[in-house]
């Protein structure tokens, strides 16, 4: 007994420390783990990939795209159910102003029964009806609601596509901003030492007034760019809020950088009719003239006969419901357009047309798809060589405002040179700034015009 009380917590032990094990590897190899923690919501702290992911999953226009795909496979739903036979359930209740026969004559010769007379009426049954042949319509309009499917699902991705792009924009331009101010409050803090002496040589009478308020003046203006500045950043952080649907109100705080450095790999222009191809909107539109193309087919159905079974089953009874009797009938009828007045003609060639100009509407879209992405790579490796002059020219600034100061607390050279100096550095750190921003947003621009930008972000894509 007590062998076996020694041994039974051991494997309890045992079971629990395996069970532990277990729950922590499948935790590490489970491939949906959350991209935003509990918490980061709450204390608005966002990284790109969150953000993204917040505005997927939060704003109005994806939500609007999934119930029109919704929306479209329901009325595929309603199209296919024309296919199928329709039967309808009815009573009526009549009075007529004479006495009208309830049932015709039932049967011939002297015992036939008579035909019942009455002015009030009664009649309950069910009516069937069930399209034969309708020229190829039914079908037609069947799988112009698998196209409008297509074009909605089409039209989901061009919105995803231009919501990821505004989001990185956006968020790259707040990270542009605060690197902007952070190097304007630089600028001016070294501006404010600089005042701090020119102060104390003027109390020693080694400079004029005229200099101190020439470089207060220049504060001032350096004061003004931060306010500027802080106010777009606060607008741009407003903006941001709306894409990730989150109130504009909210005070959100983001992580992240823009790296002086670039690993982007430009597309294979040899490759450039297939990046035309697969665009969202280029797609959409194929589909839109594959849809224009079967109401040409759907216009001219209109002049095939149509064949149709019309059933009928119920009973009749006349006034105190005396005589009721079983009635039914079963038919086929055929019917088919002799003259229109020409209508259906003009719906045909009305149909020609819009396929006509949707197909030249797609020769216009492929040409501007492929004017946009050279246009794109062209200004990416404008910007790319910008940033390598900027970046030398925000060095040369820098030590050229140094050696400025230095010069004019020798009385080398004037308080003019070396504000110049100043606003020289302070443009040189902006044009670098910019430089990077304009990279990134050239980037974007290259993976939406290309339809590459949601595979880049396909880890948040899947979690979403």
């Amino acid at each position: 007994m007590l062998k076996t009380q020694k041994i039974f917590p051991k494997k309890v032990g045992l079971h629990l420390l395996t069970f532990f094990i277990f729950v922590v590897w499948a935790y590490l190899l489970s491939p949906s783990k959350p991209l935003f923690a509990k918490g980061t919501i709450e204390n608005r702290v966002l990284e790109l990939d969150q953000a993204i992911y917040l505005a997927l999953k939060n704003s109005p226009l994806i939500h609007s795209q999934k119930y029109n795909i919704v929306a479209k496979k329901k009325a595929m739903l309603k199209t296919k159910g024309t296919l199928l036979p329709k039967i309808t359930a009815y009573t009526s209740y009549t009075r007529f102003n004479l006495p009208t026969t309830v049932i015709p004559i039932s049967g011939f010769g002297p015992d036939a029964p008579e035909p019942v007379f009455s002015r009030d009426q009664y009649r309950a049954g069910i009516s069937l009806y069930f399209p034969i042949y309708k020229g190829g319509r039914v079908w037609n309009s069947l799988k112009i609601a698998e196209k409008e499917i297509k074009v909605s699902l089409e039209d989901f991705f061009s919105t995803k596509e231009n919501l990821i792009a505004q989001v990185v924009n956006t968020f790259n331009k707040i990270l542009f901003l605060k690197d902007f101010i952070s190097a304007q409050e630089k600028s001016l803090y070294a501006l404010k030492v600089k005042r701090d002496h020119v102060s104390l040589m003027l109390k020693l009478g080694r400079v004029a007034p005229l200099d101190l308020m020439e470089i207060d003046t220049r504060l001032s203006a350096q004061r003004i760019n931060i306010f500027k500045a802080k106010e777009e950043l606060l607008r741009t952080k407003q903006h941001l809020c709306y894409l990730i649907g989150i109130s504009p109100d909210k005070n959100i705080k983001i992580k992240g950088t823009i790296s002086i450095k670039d690993h982007f790999v430009l597309p294979d222009l040899s490759k450039l009719d297939v990046l035309v191809e697969n665009r969202s909107d280029v797609i959409k539109l194929k589909k839109l003239i594959e849809k224009a193309k079967l109401s040409v087919q759907m216009a001219k159905a209109q002049n095939f006969p149509n064949l149709e079974m019309v059933g009928d089953y119920g009973r009749r009874a006349g006034w105190g419901f005396n005589e009721n009797k079983e009635v039914w009938s079963l038919g086929v009828q055929l019917s088919f357009n002799i003259f229109s007045g020409g209508s259906i003609s003009a719906s045909i060639l009305e149909a020609k047309a819009k396929v006509r100009s949707l197909e030249n509407r797609l020769k216009d879209l492929k040409l501007l798809a492929k004017k946009q992405i050279l246009s794109a790579i062209s200004s990416f490796n404008e910007v790319r060589a910008r940033i390598d002059v900027a970046k030398k020219a925000e060095d040369t600034a820098e030590e050229a405002f140094r050696i400025q100061s230095l010069k004019y607390e020798t009385g080398a050279c004037s308080v003019t040179d070396m504000l110049n100096a100043q606003a020289s550095w302070a443009n040189a750190q902006a044009n670098l700034i910019g430089a990077l921003f304009d990279r990134e947003r050239a980037i974007v621009e290259i993976e939406l015009y290309s339809g590459t930008i949601l595979s880049r972000y396909n880890n948040i894509l899947s979690q979403k």
